[in-house]
């Protein structure tokens, strides 16, 4: 993450993407290793359903919002280590960068036809997320990354998308969120940013805190150019009513 300090340029807009489920599909890599960490460390099956819900919380946090519904003890912190530790390890041995369907044109029209800056804003570590987009060749294109790393509270707090918005050099009203789990909604609106969810790993009912939800990529890239086509435009972004 860059440590300079930019200045709000004036109104300009700017777009933070959330990358598992929206730029790459990891969350299956995800889940199958945290399955496999508790199953080998704890003894436990856990449920897919609680990991997607937790989508985008950092690994500490996540460990222990576990605890109590595995019926698990309250985690020390050399628990929550170890399971980020064998989670990470079993993850690097299967993870795999497929994009999202739609995730190229999508960046395209934001950076390109639109003209705004993007940043990525993930729980995953700097080096996933790195590897992630130099993968998918569209390193060039995010002006920066905020990654786990480099936040001391993660999503559903709002400092990821507080950051990326700082990095950007845009208000956070001026800032659109495109996210596809509740932790990252509850972090856009915390921050003040129009929030559209894209239906890529959760329902719409998991989704329903977003300004809008939109069933994919090509849906999402349909609503921006009927509404922003001629220009990028400055200032707040204004969402057209929801379509749920």
């Amino acid at each position: 993450m860059s440590t300079t300090q930019p200045t709000n340029d004036h109104g300009r807009r700017g777009v933070a993407l959330d990358m598992d489920g929206i730029i790459t599909d990891g969350m299956t890599f995800h889940a199958q290793s945290w399955q496999g960490t508790y199953q080998a460390l704890c003894g436990v099956d856990l449920p897919e359903l609680l990991i997607y819900e937790r989508e985008g919380v950092k690994g500490d946090e996540f460990v222990r919002q576990l605890a109590p519904l595995l019926g698990l003890p309250a985690p020390d912190d050399a628990t929550v280590a170890a399971l980020n530790r064998e989670k990470n390890r079993r993850f690097n041995d299967i993870f795999r960068v497929i994009p999202i369907p739609g995730i190229h044109d999508l960046v395209a029209l934001l950076a390109g036809r639109l003209g705004y800056p993007l940043a990525v804003v993930t729980g995953s570590n700097r080096d996933t997320a790195r590897h992630a987009l130099a993968g998918l060749g569209l390193a060039g294109c995010f002006a920066h990354v905020v990654a786990a790393d480099d936040v001391g509270r993660g999503k559903p707090h709002p400092e990821p998308y507080l950051t990326a918005a700082r990095l950007l050099a845009v208000d956070p009203a001026h800032c659109l969120v495109i996210e596809n789990a509740p932790a990252g909604i509850s972090a856009a609106g915390a921050a003040g940013m129009a929030c559209v969810a894209v239906t890529t790993s959760l329902p719409a009912n998991y989704l329903r805190a977003a300004d809008r939800i939109v069933a994919d990529h090509g849906q999402l890239a349909s609503l921006l150019l009927a509404e922003y086509g001629v220009s990028g435009g400055l200032g707040a972004w204004q969402l057209p009513g929801p379509d749920r």
